[in-house]
């Protein structure tokens, strides 16, 4: 499983059925629904042909006309329960284009060499 895959299981302890990766594709879209970026993703560790540790950043974005109370705090338990690292929680914002409140966590993960079989 990739690692975006990762953090969107991790979302959806959260809010079941109702996360994206890159973009939420449902219209209408729901009151409330997270997506999952790649900030940014490196290999690390190259050998024997093959990357053998990835590095990366990963945002989770959730949205929802109720607001942001909370939200922020949930995700970031939820992404520490995957094994991911939190970096950053960014000021929470609005678009306007969607009627969404929205609240951003950004992780990095903690893969390691040992995760990998090498055969």
């Amino acid at each position: 499983m990739e690692l975006n895959e990762q953090l969107a299981k991790a979302m959806g302890t959260l809010l079941q059925g109702a996360v994206w990766l890159v973009v939420c594709d449902q219209k209408p879209l729901p009151d409330e629904y997270i997506v999952v970026t790649t900030v940014d993703e490196r290999p690390e560790v190259y050998s024997g042909d093959q990357d053998e540790q990835l590095a990366g950043t990963y945002r989770a974005a959730w949205y929802s006309r109720a607001g942001t109370e909370g939200k922020a705090a949930k995700m970031r338990r939820a992404a520490r329960d995957a094994g991911f690292l939190i970096e950053s929680t960014p000021p929470a914002g609005y678009d306007s284009a969607t009627g969404h409140y929205i609240t951003y966590i950004e992780v990095s993960n903690t893969d390691t060499c040992e995760d990998y079989q090498i055969t």
